[in-house]
């Protein structure tokens, strides 16, 4: 875990996933403290080849971060929307909340949810970037693009790298 000021926690990979809260970040399913925050900032989870970690993000949104992935996200949503950011392979279940839209930016395009279930394979190295829906619906564009394409549960979008959304 990167906290906004560079520093990095390396966390128990006996546990399984971290929740974000108002001032502090604990393990899933324990009262003591991983960090205090103290203020709200900008943070990056990060996982080796191999491992496999969660997080609970301050609105209830649930993540499962996939193998050599990355997750850049607010410890908490202040702004109109959520917006995060993944590089690499994540599973989403986002609470509702229409009044903030969720945003989620990866390898080039950006996916507008209101509260559904997904997956996303972004990584760099792999010249595609598959978007897979559970359930609920999501907008997906490239990014700087205003138009895209609706994904209904049990479709998948491809963005290669020639820039080609399906």
């Amino acid at each position: 875990l990167r906290l906004e000021n560079g520093e990095v926690m390396n966390l128990s990979e006996s546990q399984e996933g971290i929740v974000v809260g108002q001032k502090d970040i604990k393990y899933s399913g324990t009262r003591s403290s991983v960090v205090n925050l103290g203020k709200i900032q900008n943070l990056e989870l990060s996982t080796p080849k191999g491992g496999q970690y969660q997080v609970l993000l301050s609105d209830g949104t649930k993540v499962w971060l996939n193998a050599a992935s990355s997750l850049k996200y607010p410890s908490q949503f202040v702004d109109s929307v959520r917006q995060i950011e993944l590089s690499g392979e994540a599973y989403f279940e986002v609470a509702k909340n229409e009044e903030k839209p969720f945003f989620l930016v990866s390898n080039g395009q950006t996916i507008r949810v209101l509260g559904t279930s997904f997956n996303v394979f972004a990584y760099q190295d792999e010249g595609v970037v598959k978007t897979t829906l559970i359930e609920g619906l999501v907008d997906i564009r490239k990014n700087n693009y205003a138009e895209g394409t609706r994904l209904y549960p049990g479709e998948e979008a491809l963005l290669n790298t020639t820039g080609n959304l399906k």
